[in-house]
């Protein structure tokens, strides 16, 4: 797209973007512009204004116990906004540039619109509570001559140490990489424009999993992505309850993603179905597999955006290995109760499809990393592998092989990374697996009736190593499609779904 050139054109960016998106701020929607001091961003916030006069704009300049209150803002944020979500007034004290001192406390009502500008808008404390991340940033030496203009050179010193206090905050909550959008407002690559000191330059930032989809409610927080439909984030109250990855990098070690047509591994990529053999692609060649399906790294696109739940659509094509099509869907709901999760394929062809479905969620409580947290594991049941191919070997009993967490334990320096079955189950014929840290604080995983199997994963030997502890609902075991072991049979016309979900403990 062509950069705008005019502040109005920004504004209207922002506030479309912010529009697409679910309130986040109750029933509110929240556009926080951060970025660098001296760079535009009152500009911004004042043309914003201009064209929805019925938004109220907060600066935070204001809300600084002066030059050195930047560290001290992130918590002013969330005391003033998080009331504003739960749809009641907030609270902020003024800071007094003149007298170097605390004047009034300002209250602020729920609005559809709240606009916060300035640097620290973005802190991470608040992250989920906002809608639009809004980046603008201009060379630093233009930046140091606007403000020397506008607070006279006797406040050099103080601007050269505020620029290096930004700096740090700005590396600490990597905003810029945070940011939805960013400008860069500098004269040094264009002409001037008259109705900024600077013209900016939007730049729409699209993460490396392409759009990030929200979802928000009963104090939970998660983000989908369109590469994959992957779970990015989930949150509660500000807990993470997974280990994800952050919006500007790929996943890792399968984090978060969907794991379909068939989850783990699938020897040398080769198997028969209904006297027809076929051969996938080795998409782990080090061990001569086929690995965690055909979709992970597909562009899923929303069928249903709620502020509560959202609802991913994939075809997924015919092709060499797999010759049969298939609608895919997968749902996130958040509510109370935490985060729900169904997964549902569809037979769009006129023979049979094998099928098999997994999610790769990383659940992690505070703490140092999963050697203190307590683990209750429902599983009577742990399938051996190969450690060359990690491919099924046998069965053994967990309370023979000292690993049974049925009554949950420690996990201290057990090593984990085997499917588990034979679950026990509630009257609803759901299984719950816990994480618990130090504090008693933690994460449950439960799936349905449909998932007979857990992957357990302590990540050793991957970028996530033992920081978290991987739980991966699975509708069949690894190398299902050779064993037939609770493989799915989708047949012509028919769909098959499945259910399982997260919640803070």
């Amino acid at each position: 797209m062509a950069s705008p050139s005019e502040p109005a054109e920004l504004a209207a960016e922002v506030l479309a973007l912010a529009a697409a998106r679910p309130a986040t701020l109750g029933r509110g929607r929240l556009i926080c512009l951060d970025g660098l001091a001296g760079a535009g961003k009152s500009t911004l916030a004042g043309e914003i204004a201009r064209l929805r006069p019925d938004a109220a704009v907060l600066a935070t300049d204001e809300m600084l116990a002066g030059w050195h209150g930047l560290p001290g803002l992130g918590g002013t944020l969330d005391a003033l906004l998080r009331p504003l979500a739960l749809g009641r007034a907030g609270r902020w004290r003024r800071w007094d540039w003149h007298a170097s001192d605390w004047a009034e406390v300002r209250v602020q009502e729920p609005v559809d619109l709240l606009v916060l500008e300035g640097v620290g808008s973005a802190s991470t404390p608040i992250d989920d509570l906002i809608t639009v991340r809004v980046w603008v940033e201009a060379d630093r030496g233009e930046r140091l001559e606007r403000g020397l203009i506008r607070d006279g050179e006797a406040m050099r010193a103080h601007w050269l140490t505020w620029m290096a206090d930004e700096a740090d905050h700005h590396r600490g909550h990597r905003t810029r990489q945070r940011a939805d959008l960013r400008y860069d407002t500098g004269t040094a690559r264009r002409p001037r424009d008259p109705s900024w000191a600077q013209p900016p330059s939007l730049t729409p930032v699209i993460a490396p999993t392409g759009t990030q989809y929200e979802i928000a409610a009963a104090g939970y927080r998660a983000v989908v992505t369109e590469s994959g439909a992957a779970l990015r984030c989930l949150a509660h109250d500000g807990r993470a309850l997974i280990d994800g990855f952050e919006e500007s990098a790929m996943p890792t070690a399968g984090s978060g993603q969907v794991l379909v047509p068939w989850p783990n591994r699938i020897r040398d990529g080769r198997y028969d179905f209904d006297g027809r053999t076929h051969q996938l692609p080795l998409s782990e060649p080090a061990r001569a597999n086929a690995s965690h399906g055909l979709v992970r790294w597909a562009a899923w696109r929303p069928s249903e955006h709620t502020a509560d739940a959202i609802t991913m659509a994939y075809r997924l094509p015919a092709q060499s290995g797999y010759p049969w099509l298939l609608d895919l869907t997968i749902s996130y709901a958040l509510d109370g109760d935490g985060l729900t999760v169904t997964q549902t394929a569809t037979n769009r062809g006129d023979r049979p499809a094998p099928y098999a479905a997994g999610h790769h969620p990383y659940l992690r409580v505070d703490g140092e990393g999963c050697d203190g947290w307590t683990l209750g594991l429902p599983a009577a049941t742990r399938l051996e592998r190969d450690a060359e191919r990690l491919l099924p070997t046998g069965r053994s009993d967990v309370a023979e092989i000292g690993v049974d967490f049925r009554e949950p334990r420690p996990i201290g320096d057990t090593v984990l990374d085997h499917a588990f079955t034979d679950l026990e189950r509630d009257d609803a014929g759901v299984a719950t697996t816990t994480l618990t840290g130090a504090d008693g604080r933690g994460v449950a995983l439960w799936v349905d009736h449909r998932h007979p199997w857990l992957q357990v994963f302590t990540a050793d030997g991957t970028p996530k190593d033992r920081r978290c502890l991987a739980v991966e609902p699975m509708t069949s075991p690894p190398d299902a499609f050779n064993s037939g072991e609770d493989l799915v049979r989708i047949e012509p016309g028919a769909t098959f779904a499945a259910a399982w979900g997260i919640r803070a403990l």
